[in-house]
């Protein structure tokens, strides 16, 4: 597998990358378990460990920056159009602002259905401290 090159300046690239580490967590674990046993692989050994360990919370994270990546993909993406009209990017951008702002940096966070899924079959887990 091949991941996409990052682009400085788009935040579709970096969605992308993360939603292909995210489709992939459980090969990798699986590649490094597979690493320690053949050669026992200390960097193996310590990826296992970060990766698997629920106090790192390195799943939930990147689960969470997947949910805000999302978010400004499709920012991103609406900007992308050829037939965007300034007022209109205006508008779109205010309102995307607005959200997010109310979504992840409001009082409560207001997680997507994905997100959500994924938190309660990890259980208690404190989201405010990833952000």
């Amino acid at each position: 597998m091949a991941f996409r090159p990052l682009n400085e300046i788009q935040w579709l690239s970096r969605h992308f990358a993360v939603t292909a580490l995210m489709c992939t967590y459980d090969t990798l674990i699986q590649y490094y378990k597979e690493e320690v046993s053949e050669a026992n692989d200390p960097v193996s050994k310590y990826c296992v460990q970060k990766l698997t360990d629920p106090q790192a919370q390195v799943r939930v994270a990147l689960t969470a920056l997947n949910d805000v990546l999302g978010e400004l993909a499709s920012l991103c993406k609406f900007f992308q159009r050829s037939c965007l009209m300034t007022i209109d990017a205006l508008q779109f951008a205010k309102a995307r602002i607005c959200k997010c702002r109310a979504q992840y940096l409001g009082e409560t966070l207001h997680w997507s259905s994905e997100v959500n899924t994924f938190l309660s079959s990890v259980g208690e887990t404190n989201t405010a401290a990833i952000l």
